[in-house]
């Protein structure tokens, strides 16, 4: 496990190495895994670097800053050379609408108000004020007009769900509260189907949030656990429970310390979550795992491969397991769909790893059938020890 002293000199590290501002007047405390920056910079747009820099580091927890902007002597601006500025760049970016936001500046503190009709176009007003010489911080109060209409959402849904195979868009019920806030409920038969149905409700101008009660049901792989785990994914989530820090469900996955020669490292996973499209990419992979598939994965997006045995239905898991924030389980049987190629079945076992606020990581585990084991056909070299 990471100590705070390390942590806080990997932040350093990075301040110093980032060049898009300059860390010399930033200080690091660490405590507990939660870190606070405090000292000065000489923009807003620095101060939020810094931020993000301190947020890649592996081992933050939470960041509480105190930076402050102190604009060079050379590059003060006044508030209302700060005030032009905001809105002709506004009036230069085509993301903004004309004349929807208003600014106001006091002491280099910008306000951003009025409406847009899209969550995007909010934040595109706020990304060309904190590029200003002279800004030190940002109030971005920008209201998403309201203008929904539950018929229309249900109509964009639908013609969303006809470019799926077997989806039945009259399954699926659609309100509007607050008049920009959608709840979708009914069922859906896959996550695939689940996925599709969020993506059509944010597609409706002036959506601020979705909430999700769709149930799945019928032919939808919940992958929930068996009452009884193969003894290796059973040793691999009883490690995983071990993690745990005080009340917390999910382990940090900073705390994960896997052997890669010992046989339960051969035969695991990690794979990172990304966000803002959720994406899953494979950051390692043990020797057993790979052989089994057929060589070496490396670290790609799961979307950029093909995932045949032991990876069918991975992304669907992977999906699953980051939106239940809960163990998953799949097992294909031996020669059961044929689409693997493989003769032999096995199981896999995905387990939720927290970071950053939020699941940022996945620790899995692939355990072949006996048959499937003693094959040299699909394992070769590498098969996996009886």
């Amino acid at each position: 496990m990471m100590t705070d002293s390390q942590l806080r000199q990997d932040i350093i590290e990075e301040l110093e190495f980032d060049p898009s501002f300059s860390g010399e007047h930033i200080a690091v405390a660490v405590d507990k895994a939660v870190v606070t920056l405090s000292g000065h910079v000489n923009s807003y747009a620095e101060k939020l670097a810094a931020i993000e820099a301190a947020r890649r580091v592996k081992g933050v927890h939470a960041i509480a800053e105190n930076i402050e902007v102190r604009c060079p002597y050379e590059k003060q601006t006044a508030d209302d050379q700060i005030a032009t500025r905001a809105r002709d760049i506004l009036k230069w970016d085509v993301f903004v609408p004309p004349n929807a936001v208003d600014v106001l500046v006091h002491e280099g503190w910008v306000t951003l108000s009025g409406t847009v009709n899209w969550y995007f176009e909010k934040i595109a007003a706020e990304d060309d004020i904190r590029k200003l010489s002279g800004v030190r911080g940002i109030d971005n109060m920008i209201a998403i007009k309201p203008q929904l209409e539950p018929s229309d959402v249900k109509s964009k849904i639908d013609s969303a769900l006809k470019r799926h195979a077997e989806i039945d868009a009259n399954a699926i019920s659609v309100s509007v509260e607050n008049g920009n806030k959608v709840v979708l409920g009914g069922a859906v038969d896959s996550w695939g189907a689940r996925r599709a149905v969020e993506d059509a409700a944010w597609s409706a101008p002036g959506v601020a949030s979705v909430e999700d009660r769709l149930t799945m049901t019928g032919g939808a792989r919940s992958y929930s656990l068996p009452a009884e785990l193969e003894p290796d994914l059973g040793r691999i989530q009883a490690y995983w429970k071990g993690l745990k820090r005080g009340a917390n469900d999910v382990p940090f996955w900073d705390d994960v310390k896997l052997s890669l020669r010992s046989r339960l490292g051969r035969e695991s996973m990690l794979i990172d979550v990304f966000e803002n499209p959720l994406r899953f990419r494979s950051a390692l992979v043990g020797a057993d795992v790979a052989n089994w598939y057929g060589g070496a994965i490396g670290t790609s997006f799961l979307d950029e491969i093909d995932l045949h045995a032991p990876f069918n239905e991975l992304t669907l898991q992977c999906r699953a397991t980051v939106e239940s924030g809960a163990p998953t389980y799949y097992r294909q049987t031996a020669s059961g769909n044929g689409e693997s190629g493989h003769p032999g079945g096995y199981a896999r076992l995905l387990l939720p790893l927290w970071g950053n606020g939020r699941i940022e990581m996945l620790l899995g585990a692939v355990v072949l059938d006996p048959a499937a084991r003693k094959n040299p056909g699909i394992s070769g070299p590498g098969q996996f020890p009886d």
